[in-house]
C-alpha cells in the first residue's frame, strides 16, 4: 500500500511516527503504522528501487531531518523526481526543490488535516541510485540548494 501512495501522491513517510504525522488517513496507531511499513518494502531502500516502475527507479530522493514535538527523532521520507520524462530509451527527471520538501513536511496535505510536522530541522536531500543513497549537495544543482 505504501508503495502505491508514493506513485499516487509522490512522496511518503517511512518511519511509524512519520506515517501518524504525516498520512492520519493511513493508520490510527503506531502499531497499523509499523504493520504498513512491515508489509513494505519502501523503508529499505535496496528493496525500494527494484519494486518500482522503471521510469521512476532513477528519480527516488530520500529527505532526512529531525522532528518531532519534544523528542525531535530522526525521520526519513521518500519523494519522487518532478517532471518525469522519457523519450523509450532515456529518462530526464527534476529532483525537488529543498524548499518544497520542507513545506511539504512541515505543513502536511491541505487535503489532509492535521496533517504536517510543524518545524523540521537538519533536512537533507539525497539521491537513491541502485539501493545507495547518494549524498546530494548544493553543488550537485540549484534544486537542492
Amino acid at each position: 500500500r505504501l508503495e502505491l501512495e508514493l506513485i499516487r501522491r509522490g512522496n511518503i513517510p517511512i518511519t511509524a511516527l512519520g506515517l501518524l504525522k504525516m498520512r492520519p488517513d493511513l493508520c490510527l496507531t503506531r502499531d497499523d503504522a509499523n504493520n504498513l511499513i512491515r508489509a513494505s518494502n519502501l523503508a529499505d531502500p535496496k528493496q525500494s528501487l527494484h519494486l518500482m516502475p522503471g521510469l521512476w527507479r532513477s528519480s527516488i530522493f530520500i529527505a532526512r531531518f529531525r522532528a518531532g514535538n519534544q523528542r525531535n527523532t530522526n525521520q526519513l521520507h521518500l519523494f519522487l523526481g518532478e517532471q518525469m520524462e522519457s523519450d523509450g530509451l532515456a529518462m530526464a527527471g527534476k529532483p525537488p526543490r529543498l524548499e518544497d520538501v520542507r513545506t511539504t513536511l512541515e505543513r502536511g496535505y491541505p487535503d489532509l488535516e492535521g496533517s504536517g510536522w510543524g518545524e523540521v530541522q537538519d533536512l537533507t536531500v539525497d539521491f537513491l541510485h541502485e539501493g545507495i543513497i547518494a549524498d546530494a549537495s548544493a553543488d550537485d544543482g540549484d534544486d537542492l540548494a
